[in-house]
């Protein structure tokens, strides 16, 4: 990527962050183990292969959108098909490359690629349009949202999950080279305050606060017999989780006071996660309504566990919402098995627009 454009940067950044994950969720079904050698059939453990069909659906989801973005051709989609780990791995290693592939040209032919707008017809027909740069945001909150299905059916199967967090891979050397963005963002702000890249975060934790108002009310869907179901509990524990990681990542960016009383999963009232979401939304809003480019591409001095290490503004944003998809996605696979119904928080259903168009399917 010879632009220096900071959105174009962060797209790029996000499809070699796929890559990654990919590679460490299909490990982690190799972690489950085996059925005996003597059983009788050796059946497939049932959550092993619902986790195959959740990675393939992450990879049919992304060639979908590809195909609407102009990288490649359409293909029949499987909403969740039969694939084996291998045949995933395959695929996806295909479409990484696509997504890079597609991003370079399109770079070249537009340093406003990422504004062009789209005009497509979901798979029941309906028509809409979204830019490039929503759709690329949605595929990575997608992906980070599967995967955090694949983590909870991983350990229900025995198996051992794979943290894939997109902070976990995200170390800033102080000796390499600096980004091209962030040089290029660190010089314009000597004469002026770019906030191009704060304004895709201020949309994104517009989004962040409708998904997370989503999962809430869909866990208020949990029938009352069933309120005290594991499930229900975990999905509780959750919540409460994602909103003491949210606060903790904005007092490390030196956005709010005091950290969390504590960190971990301990269950608190739904009530409780919901107007502690509520508060840390305004905080989040009003920070990044404040901050530049440069900004976010300032590298924060961070300790854990006595070990110091650096991460980019930018970085912990990102981080801080692909994290919100992750538990979200598991917390929609919780309310499904306490009796609740699981409601959509696909970020394109908040960001795309309906067109007038015919309504015949895809």
């Amino acid at each position: 990527m010879n632009s220096p454009d900071a959105r174009l940067m962060l797209v790029a950044d996000l499809i070699e962050y796929e890559r990654w994950a990919m590679a460490r969720a299909l490990g982690s079904l190799r972690t489950i183990p085996r059925a005996p050698a003597s059983a009788q059939p050796a059946a497939d453990d049932p959550h092993a292969a619902r986790a195959r069909g959740i990675l393939g659906h992450n990879c049919q989801a992304r060639h979908l959108w590809l195909s609407r973005l102009g990288g490649v051709v359409q293909r029949p989609f499987d909403m969740f098909p039969a694939w084996s780990a291998g045949q995933i791995a395959q695929d996806a290693a295909g479409l990484d490359d696509a997504y890079s592939a597609w991003l370079e040209r399109s770079a070249r032919e537009s340093p406003n690629c990422l504004d062009r707008i789209v005009a497509y017809k979901s798979l029941d027909g309906l028509a809409f349009e979204s830019s490039a740069e929503e759709i690329t945001a949605h595929v990575h909150n997608h992906g980070a949202y599967h995967r955090g299905q694949v983590a909870r059916l991983v350990k229900l199967a025995g198996g051992s999950p794979a943290r894939t967090d997109f902070i976990a891979d995200r170390e800033v050397d102080p000796a390499a080279t600096v980004p091209a963005w962030r040089s290029s963002v660190m010089d314009r702000s000597r004469g002026e305050a770019p906030r191009d890249l704060a304004l895709v975060f201020e949309r994104a934790q517009l989004a962040e606060t409708w998904a997370t108002n989503i999962a809430i009310d869909s866990m208020r869907s949990v029938p009352a017999h069933n309120d005290s179901s594991a499930e229900l509990s975990r999905a509780r524990s959750v919540l409460a989780h994602t909103q003491e990681t949210r606060h903790w990542w904005l007092s490390a960016l030196g956005a709010i006071d005091a950290p969390p009383a504590q960190q971990g999963f301990a269950e608190q009232p739904i009530a409780d996660s919901a107007a502690r979401a509520a508060e840390l939304d305004a905080h989040w809003t009003a920070y990044l309504a404040r901050v530049t480019d440069a900004d976010l591409a300032h590298v924060c001095e961070l300790t854990s566990n006595n070990r110091p290490y650096r991460r980019l503004a930018r970085d912990i944003c990102m981080h801080v919402l692909l994290h919100g998809s992750y538990h979200r996605g598991q917390i929609a696979m919780l309310v499904t098995q306490a009796g609740g119904q699981r409601k959509s928080t696909d970020l394109i259903g908040f960001t795309r627009r309906s067109t007038p168009g015919a309504t015949e399917p895809v």
